[in-house]
């Protein structure tokens, strides 16, 4: 398994304070082939609320087989 505790989850019950960040992520694919690919966001706790801290293209390419 990746990342570290904690983790935060809609049954989460901790109290995420200014200036903590944590790693937003999806999953795309399947475990039980084995393939996929994980996105992941730096997210930065403010006063105001959050700030995503990655700064990529949010482009999807299609490749040809």
């Amino acid at each position: 398994m990746e990342g570290e505790a904690p983790w935060i989850e809609t049954t989460s019950d901790y109290l995420l304070e200014e200036n903590m960040t944590f790693c937003a992520d999806i999953f795309l694919g399947s475990n039980e082939k084995g393939i996929g690919l994980r996105v992941e966001d730096v997210v930065c706790v403010t006063k105001d609320g959050a700030e995503n801290l990655t700064n990529y293209p949010r482009k999807l390419f299609e490749i040809d087989r």
